[in-house]
Order: structure tokens, then C-alpha cells, then sequence
């Protein structure tokens, strides 16, 4: 299978959505780039020290919705590009 494919699906069958199959491969690419964003943003928050924590897992659970949203809907909305800046910003701050 595609190396995308297997994480899209893990991605929908978390956000509790197992009926939608992953047809949208591939990604538009406006939809793949916040993808892959979302992705360093997860990876960047395993690096905040322990008093951002809580911060952690709240910009988590968010870019997680953020992510199987943009692969359910194959695009990125405008508000949606704006939260993973934000919060992107946000992460990096706590690892200055």
C-alpha cells in the first residue's frame, strides 16, 4: 500500500469516522502540506519540557481533529491553516 494510505487510515478509524474509507488519495496538495505540518507539530510536542505538558496535549487532541479533518475533506480551511500556525508558534515558544 501507499506509506500515506496506512497513516490516513489510522488517522480516520481515530477520529471515529471507520466508515469513511481513505479515497482520497492522494492528497490535494494544499491538503498534504498542512498534513505533513500537523505531523511536525506532533512531533515537536514530544520535545516541550514537562511544565508545557498540559499545553502539549490540549494543541494534541487539536491538531489531531485539525488532521483527520483535512484527510476526510482532502483540503484545508483558511481557519484551519491559521490554528496550525498558531499553535506551531505556540510549541516552538516552549522550546526556545
Amino acid at each position: 500500500g501507499h506509506p500515506l494510505a496506512e497513516k490516513k487510515e489510522k488517522v480516520v478509524a481515530r477520529a471515529g469516522k471507520q466508515l469513511i474509507k481513505v479515497e482520497t488519495l492522494p492528497l490535494k496538495p494544499v491538503a498534504e502540506d498542512a498534513y505533513n505540518q500537523c505531523d511536525s507539530i506532533l512531533s515537536l510536542i514530544d520535545d516541550i519540557p514537562e511544565a508545557g505538558w498540559d499545553f502539549g496535549d490540549s494543541v494534541k487532541e487539536k491538531v489531531d481533529g485539525i488532521q483527520s479533518t483535512i484527510v476526510l475533506n482532502n483540503w484545508v480551511t483558511d481557519a484551519q491553516q491559521e490554528a496550525l500556525d498558531n499553535m506551531q508558534a505556540g510549541v516552538e515558544r516552549w522550546l526556545d
